[in-house]
């Protein structure tokens, strides 16, 4: 009797795991695809500031309310859209090419404002080095590559050298940053991205 109740049973939680593996694979899977169409479609913007044009790209300006914006940091490797520090506010960034129209095509410099040295217990001397952001941004059309509009921001001012500061790691130097200009940006952009 305990066979053909167990029997059942253990069928039913099989199956409950395939289902359940089945969703999660394909859930995984689906996330993986909009990754990687999210990806192309930065790759793809990433030319813009190099002035070549998207041609699948959305014309700027549109008849929308919102006009969507891709920021892009000059790297040693060029501009790349995935790149830490400056980010896309809310709501602003295109969900595919054709509803990208604007690209921030964003250049950061960093300028010394001061090097602080110290000397380690062990006799051995550590450098800090305070810098201020200095960043500039043009925005460019998506679609043409036209410039649209350019500015440069200056970041905040970084703390002032301690009279004792902590090297970790055998790194000897350090960089003490301000803050990046991040809210004056967004405040510029909106004139063009939200009409």
């Amino acid at each position: 009797m305990k066979k053909r109740i167990l029997l059942p049973l253990l069928a039913l939680v099989v199956l409950a795991g395939v289902v359940i593996g089945g969703k999660a694979w394909l859930d995984e899977r689906e996330r993986k695809a909009q990754y990687q169409a999210r990806r192309e479609m930065e790759t793809r913007l990433e030319a813009v500031c190099e002035s070549e044009g998207v041609a699948e790209a959305a014309a700027y300006p549109s008849a929308r309310d919102l006009h969507p914006v891709l920021y892009v940091k000059q790297t040693t490797v060029g501009f790349r859209a995935n790149f830490s520090g400056y980010r896309t506010p809310e709501g602003w960034g295109p969900q595919t090419l054709a509803d990208a129209e604007l690209v921030a095509c964003i250049v950061e410099d960093q300028v010394e404002l001061q090097r602080c040295s110290y000397t380690l217990e062990d006799g051995r001397k550590g450098t800090i080095i305070r810098v201020q952001y200095q960043t500039a941004v043009t925005l460019r059309a998506a679609q043409t590559g036209e410039v649209i509009a350019a500015n440069e921001f200056t970041g905040g001012i970084p703390r002032e050298c301690s009279d004792q500061e902590t090297f970790k790691d055998n790194k000897l130097t350090r960089s003490l940053g301000g803050t990046r200009p991040d809210e004056a940006i967004a405040e510029w952009l909106r004139t063009y991205v939200e009409p």
